[in-house]
């Protein structure tokens, strides 16, 4: 018997920072870094796994880089994911 689980979708996302860095500003990220989770507004887009958002932080807005989809989190209080950032330009 082949069974397959399909797990809910959620609304919760997980991102890391990129760090830029050589020559030509080269966008990095660090996989060891750690990772923190963003709630998409409703009627929002789902981003894919490396696009750029923006999301409101604590010190702001700032950007960072989707590593995680339909990410589970105990925390009830998440900031949220404002946008996505075009860099199709920079690559």
């Amino acid at each position: 018997m082949n069974t397959t689980f399909k797990f809910p979708e959620t609304d919760v996302v997980g991102c890391r920072f990129p760090v830029i860095s050589g020559r030509n500003s080269e966008v990095e990220v660090d996989p060891k870094s750690k990772e923190y989770f963003y709630k998409l507004l409703p009627g929002q887009p789902k981003p894919k796994l490396g696009d750029f958002v923006v999301t409101a932080c604590v010190n702001g807005f700032q950007v960072c880089v989707v590593t995680t989809l339909n990410a589970m989190t105990s925390f009830k209080d998440v900031a949220y994911v404002v946008g996505t950032v075009d860099v199709a330009a920079y690559r």
